[in-house]
């Protein structure tokens, strides 16, 4: 990941204003691209975990909360984040989720994870260079309008002449945008 001078000094704050500088970024106070030079999908994602997560120590009881050191999201890119970024639990329709939960998208046909996103609360994600599911990081995007169930399945959905499932990643047990 290539991170701005501003990125940059994100890393060296602690747990506290990192998290505060994810919450500024959620709620569109910020601009994503102050942090990151170029801005796919997936550094706006890891970057996002980095901030509320960063090296904490995981949680037992919540097994898609995962840490990422500063070195990982240094070194991250790519096809590494789909590793980092991916969870087994998946979005069921209308399903409110939690502000800071890091959204892969998948497609079932070719069994691809192909954007990635970050909740802002209830069903609205924020993203880059998604299309539909987040273009731009300052206009929001409600999952409910954009997604559609599949007849008999509140987890898989059509999009783009193609079935998807949503995986959600906690991030945080706690974390808020107040």
């Amino acid at each position: 990941m290539q991170l701005t001078a501003q990125g940059t000094q994100l890393t060296t704050l602690g747990r506290s204003a990192r998290r505060n500088a994810a919450a500024r970024l959620l709620r569109g106070q910020d601009h994503i691209h102050q942090f990151i030079k170029g801005g796919m999908c997936y550094d706006v994602a890891g970057l996002i975990k980095y901030l509320i997560v960063g090296d904490q120590r995981p949680v037992p009881s919540e097994p898609s909360l995962h840490t990422l050191s500063t070195e990982d999201l240094l070194d991250s890119s790519g096809a590494q984040w789909r590793v980092n970024l991916s969870s087994s639990v998946l979005w069921q329709y209308g399903q409110k989720i939690a502000p800071g939960a890091i959204l892969a998208f998948f497609r079932e046909r070719d069994q691809c994870l192909f954007h990635f996103a970050v909740a802002i609360g209830g069903t609205q994600l924020r993203g880059e260079n998604g299309g539909l599911l987040g273009a731009g990081w300052l206009a929001p995007v409600d999952l409910m309008a954009v997604l559609k169930p599949v007849a008999g399945s509140t987890t898989r959905f059509s999009y783009d002449n193609n079935t998807i499932v949503v995986q959600v990643q906690a991030t945080a047990i706690g974390f808020d945008l107040v």
